[in-house]
């Protein structure tokens, strides 16, 4: 019996489940008697490779883009970001770091809000007060890390939001703004531009600080605040953004749902922006977190939750038509920190520009005007939650942040997907916005469109088909793996990495109109010969 070397080669490459090598079946060729084992041991095993193979074959997916209107114009700043009030007393950062400053440059424009549990802890040059929580005490914001901090903000291309201590009270449990006008003195001076929020999920307030504060009491602190920062001028154009609930879930066996509710019914038009917080609840920490964050069920509790919290608001119609935020958001919420067994949060993994990237579809489409990732970078046990780490290096969903910036417009668009196989595109997220042109490193022309989405699907790919022919790839994928829990990240088959904090180049692939979106991957297709009318306005 003869033996085809060449053969056997091209079966083994393509055969995972084949136990010999390459370079072992040439040894074996050099002796004649071992042919035929060779080829029966191969055979067997391609046999059973060819069926997952076969299951794997791309499903054709048609996309169709909506050119007849614009669902929602968007604030440029929707991918914002996080950053804790902790980070300020602990001494965990340098705001001064041209490394840290070059990568956040990329993120512009964006809002940094400090803000979260530590807000409502912290005091302007250290007024002392009575010290409501076990777990927190009062710290000490001073005037050399104010200046700091907006030195960071003006320089890097964000606009700061700043959480007040609302835990600061009066005997009659009324806000006492007096340390706020400490600040605002002080700031004036300075003249650096600020937005606020007034406390952080006041809904769990009983469980984190051991007082209540009822959604009445304040709905009159915001208008406390609201009459201040009129009276000065360089605060009168300044946002007012509140009352930051936990998820419109069951949360810390606290309805932040009615407390919303009831805040609006007393709020009036004191606020410009209504925002709420979002963190998934998966069902249990043991389940594996490429299970979790995979789950249509788990990713669609964003969905539900921005539908509840638009309707909401709408139904309490207020007279300004205040602007919808998430203030804070990230994938798994306190308590959750491991998962999976494994001891951590993910966020520093690839799923988490997965999920990220969805959450951003979703708020685009449903008119939420600003997302706020938490956190841009921060120190301890939530270090997982940061896109930056310590020593400056980014994780990997800044890459598809970066992406997101450079390729996305302010224009949402319909995007309706059509398979035969439905079971094969149920994971497969879709979004379009017209093309980011005004800062543009690629030169697209208005009327380009951008589609992005995410194939959760861990096993099943799918060819998207675009009534496009010329298409641009951006394609991001696992690098050094293909789990999609890996840290490292690539474009278009290119590891990505900031050296010394230089981004490089992120070209783009010229594909058909008909490019493979592999399982577990994210990306970005910009229709450059679209013509959108609606995109050049």
């Amino acid at each position: 019996m003869m033996c085809s070397v060449g053969k056997l080669l091209r079966w083994a490459r393509h055969m995972r489940a084949c136990t010999i090598t390459q370079i072992y079946i040439r040894k074996m060729m050099e002796c004649h008697r071992f042919c035929f084992i060779i080829l029966a041991v191969c055979t067997f095993s391609y046999g059973v490779v060819s069926t997952e193979v076969e299951s794997r074959q791309p499903t054709p997916v048609t996309v169709d883009v909506d050119s007849s209107r614009v669902l929602f114009q968007v604030d440029p700043r929707l991918y914002s970001f996080g950053l804790g009030c902790s980070l300020h007393y602990k001494n965990h950062y340098n705001l001064s770091s041209p490394i840290l400053r070059s990568l956040s440059k990329e993120l512009a424009p964006a809002y940094l809000r400090l803000g979260g549990t530590y807000c409502d802890f912290l005091t302007f040059e250290g007024e002392a007060r009575e010290e409501y929580s076990k777990t927190f005490s009062n710290k000490t914001l001073t005037g050399e890390m104010w200046d700091e901090l907006n030195s960071f903000v003006e320089d890097v291309g964000f606009q700061l939001v700043f959480d007040i201590n609302v835990l600061l009270r009066t005997p009659e449990n009324k806000w006492d703004p007096s340390n706020l006008e400490q600040l605002l003195d002080y700031n004036s001076k300075k003249g650096h531009k600020v937005n606020f929020q007034l406390g952080n999920e006041p809904n769990a307030f009983r469980l984190i600080a051991n007082i209540s504060i009822t959604p009445e009491a304040l709905a009159d602190d915001f208008k406390t605040l609201r009459t201040i920062l009129k009276q000065r001028k360089l605060y009168q154009e300044s946002l007012l953004i509140g009352p930051d609930t936990t998820s419109l879930v069951k949360h810390m066996n606290s309805d932040a749902k009615e407390y919303l509710q009831q805040f609006l019914d007393n709020i009036g038009d004191a606020v410009d922006v209504v925002s709420t917080h979002f963190y998934y609840r998966p069902l249990s920490k043991a389940e594996p977190v490429v299970n979790i964050f995979t789950d249509p069920s788990v990713l669609d509790q964003f969905l539900k939750n921005t539908v509840a919290f638009k309707e909401l608001v709408e139904r309490h119609d207020p007279p300004n038509r205040p602007k919808l935020w998430y203030g804070e958001t990230g994938l798994l919420p306190g308590g959750f920190f491991t998962v999976g067994g494994s001891g951590m949060n993910y966020s520093d993994r690839f799923i988490s520009g997965m999920v990220q990237l969805d959450k951003l579809g979703i708020c685009a489409s449903h008119g939420i005007e600003v997302m706020v990732r938490q956190t841009l970078l921060g120190p301890g046990h939530r270090n997982g939650r940061r896109l930056i780490t310590d020593d400056y290096d980014p994780n990997p969903d800044y890459w598809s942040v970066v992406l997101y910036k450079r390729l996305v417009g302010v224009k949402s668009l319909k995007v309706t997907k059509f398979a035969a196989d439905t079971d094969g595109i149920n994971r497969v997220r879709l979004y379009a916005h017209c093309t980011q042109t005004d800062r543009s490193k690629y030169g697209y022309k208005p009327g380009a469109v951008t589609v992005f989405g995410v194939n959760f699907s861990q096993q099943k790919p799918v060819q998207l088909l675009f009534n496009s022919n010329s298409v641009d790839q951006f394609l991001l994928t696992p690098a050094r793996t293909s789990n999609i829990t890996s840290k490292y990240i690539a474009l278009n088959g290119h590891e990505l990495s900031a050296i010394g904090g230089a981004i490089p180049d992120l070209p783009p692939q010229q594909v058909s109109a008909k490019p493979l979106f592999p399982a577990g991957s994210m990306g970005f297709f910009v229709l450059k010969d679209a013509g959108f009318k609606i995109c050049k306005t």
